[in-house]
């Protein structure tokens, strides 16, 4: 009798143990990004936008370009992509630099790369207002906003 109940309790302690030994994976929530619509508007930019600079360059440190304009003309678009060029003056020279650009796929944010080794990152703040952060890296570094108004 005392074998018997000791094998009894053997198997219900193996059971037991058994039944302990699942473990249940933590269950993990990603951060999901927000899908991204395919549905977005595109805004057609091709036109003239002008406005004010500031900014920061490495020999002359923060400027606001003498209250002169800068101006972009974007001159063909195809869907999200676009293209056309800067003008603006540099110590009494009118510049005209050529760009390519895109509209991010969320019909707001805008990236350009310049003919001279610069780019550009922005947003559309309405119809017919651009906010423009140019950068410049290597040796002459610099920085510039240009709050553009379409014309």
């Amino acid at each position: 009798m005392k074998i018997t109940l000791t094998i009894l309790i053997v198997i219900i302690l193996a059971v037991l143990a058994c039944g302990c030994t699942t473990i249940t994976p933590p269950t993990t929530q990603s951060a999901a990004l927000p899908p991204v619509s395919h549905n977005t508007a595109i805004p057609n930019i091709t036109g003239t936008w002008t406005g004010p600079m500031q900014g920061y360059e490495q020999n002359t440190g923060f400027s606001d370009y003498n209250n002169q304009t800068m101006t972009m003309i974007v001159t063909g678009q195809q869907g999200r992509i676009f293209s056309g060029h800067y003008i603006w003056a540099s110590n009494g020279t009118v510049v005209t630099e050529g760009f390519a650009g895109v509209i991010g796929a969320d019909g707001r944010t805008l990236s350009t790369a310049e003919e001279d080794e610069g780019y550009s990152s922005g947003i559309m703040l309405s119809g017919n207002e651009i906010e423009l952060t140019w950068h410049h890296a290597g040796a002459q570094y610099g920085v510039a906003i240009d709050s553009l108004t379409k014309v």
